[in-house]
């Protein structure tokens, strides 16, 4: 049995020009009825960082990675269009400000997605729909960071390659303890 069940959207594949990467995930969790955000941002050094919007995030969700540094943030996120979304975060040390663009956005199937965490935690995710983006802009403390569109060095997290260029998923993720 899912130990969390997570419904929403994350986009992945957002690969930086400096070596950096970023993730954002927007859940709706079932078993604490609450709403959490999590960044992803590992620096073109090597740093792994998560940005995680409250208690129960981070509670949620630091078992299942490892990661360098880890703190709270504000987050907010606006869809202006089905397929133009901008989230700000506001971190201790960062201020992050993303806007994407999705192509068409196309419906999955019933095909599921595998993996395991950094931490040995099992994880399905069951898409419903998928776009990659058309464009992704983000500013980091007031400075334009170029995004590198497809990515040939593949990254992995846990078991899981990162797409190789930004991909927005809406889906069901649930996640498995270790056994």
């Amino acid at each position: 049995m899912a130990e969390y069940v997570f419904k929403g959207y994350m986009c992945q594949g957002i690969h930086l020009v400096d070596g950096g990467y970023i993730g954002v995930m927007s859940w709706d969790v079932d078993k604490t009825k609450s709403h959490i955000f999590e960044l992803w941002y590992f620096d073109g050094k090597g740093t792994r960082n998560c940005l995680y919007s409250s208690e129960p995030a981070k509670e949620i969700i630091l078992p299942h990675y490892n990661f360098d540094d880890y703190h709270e943030a504000e987050f907010s996120e606006k869809w202006i269009t089905d397929n133009l979304l901008e989230i700000t975060v506001i971190g201790k040390k960062d201020k992050i400000s993303i806007k994407i663009e999705a192509e068409e956005w196309h419906l999955w199937g019933k095909a599921t997605i595998e993996g395991v965490t950094e931490n040995k935690y099992r994880y399905t995710h069951e898409p419903e729909q998928m776009a990659f983006c058309r464009s992704v802009e983000i500013v980091i403390n007031g400075k334009a960071v170029e995004v590198q569109n497809d990515q040939s060095e593949i990254l992995f997290v846990g078991t899981a390659p990162m797409p190789n260029k930004p991909l927005l998923t809406k889906c069901i993720r649930r996640v498995y303890p270790p056994e």
